[in-house]
């Protein structure tokens, strides 16, 4: 790692720049360093327009903790550590989250957290810092690119007027969820047939990643049903998904109108019922025009998916977030974070 010494030395020995130091003060998960690295050189490598900042876990490396400019807090693990009980006025502290209010592990109303936090960085898109799962782009005119969701003859993306792949696959290992989606599917697969995978099927069925990642071959729809229903909460079920020739089924709360191509999913909440998303599918099984319609947004759009480029950008974003003097505070953060933003799935 990287020392304040070698810090002057990267920028060349010149006066001593104005460096802002960001401290991770809880883990992300098991992660010391958010798997966005640590020092300035985690600036630098992702091109950043503002690169004069310093990120560590290293508390001692500033004489009081009070001197770190900005502090990150992953919700999942606050609690593991105690709450700084004094702070700089200069300080920022950062939320991230990217679980929902739901599985978040900490009470947003609580006193502690009112007035607590001066920046979020969470999949929501009204965030200071965006962070989501994925997002879709336009494709270029000119674009030669050739990856997932890239520009391609549309004869490499419809399947033959014979598609021999199995109906709906579904991975899921969160069992009891707050969206009540394992009821939704219960009763789906009364009228057509499901292939569960992971810790919830009976049979303990496993798919690990290179199952995961060819389900594409293997099935022409997945259920990209969410935990939780919660504003903008659309994770990587969907995304991932989309990169592959399948077509996401989503129950979710996000509007998936403004962040997905164009007749690129399913949503069951245009639905009745179960039984009405069963025969809609029936057809399109037996209708691959139809079908291949729900594929043709892959000549025109493209989507990035890859939790490392988003983590590049978030470094950007914090950096020059750290380097900017206007600082506000979320007074009410549970108002913010939580008080209206989840819904539970209501049996029609």
């Amino acid at each position: 790692m990287s020392t304040p010494f070698q810090l002057l030395r990267i920028n060349g020995g010149q006066d001593r720049p104005t460096i802002k130091y960001i401290l991770y003060y809880t883990k992300f998960w098991s992660t010391d360093n958010f798997g966005y690295g640590f020092g300035q050189q985690s600036f630098i490598v992702n091109n950043c327009s503002v690169n004069n900042c310093f990120i560590t876990n290293n508390r001692s490396l500033l004489s009081d903790i009070k001197d770190f400019d900005m502090l990150i807090f992953h919700s999942q693990n606050i609690k593991d550590h105690q709450i700084p009980v004094a702070r700089s006025p200069k300080q920022l502290y950062v939320f991230f989250s990217l679980e929902s209010p739901i599985n978040d592990n900490i009470d947003g109303f609580s006193e502690e957290f009112q007035s607590f936090f001066n920046l979020t960085m969470t999949y929501r898109r009204d965030s200071d810092i965006f962070s989501p799962y994925g997002e879709m782009t336009s494709i270029r005119t000119d674009s030669r690119d050739n990856i997932s969701g890239g520009k391609m003859d549309k004869k490499e993306l419809n399947f033959k007027t014979i598609d021999d792949r199995k109906l709906v696959a579904w991975v899921v290992s969160h069992c009891q969820t707050d969206s009540q989606r394992e009821e939704y599917v219960k009763e789906l697969k009364k009228w057509i047939p499901i292939d569960q995978f992971g810790k919830c099927s009976k049979n303990k069925n496993e798919c690990d990643d290179s199952c995961y990642g060819n389900l594409g071959t293997r099935y022409k729809f997945y259920l990209s049903f969410e935990n939780s229903l919660c504003e903008d909460y659309i994770t990587e079920k969907f995304w991932n998904t989309l990169e592959q020739s399948m077509v996401p089924i989503v129950l979710g709360s996000g509007n998936y109108k403004d962040v997905a191509p164009p007749h690129s999913y399913i949503n069951v909440q245009d639905f009745k019922s179960p039984k009405e998303l069963a025969e809609y599918l029936l057809k399109l099984d037996k209708n691959s025009k139809d079908y291949n319609r729900f594929l043709d947004w892959k000549t025109s759009h493209r989507i990035q998916s890859s939790r490392q480029y988003f983590k590049g950008q978030m470094l950007c974003d914090l950096c020059e977030k750290v380097h900017n003097t206007e600082k506000k505070v979320y007074s009410s953060f549970g108002d913010w974070w939580e008080k209206d933003k989840c819904s539970r799935l209501v049996e029609n």
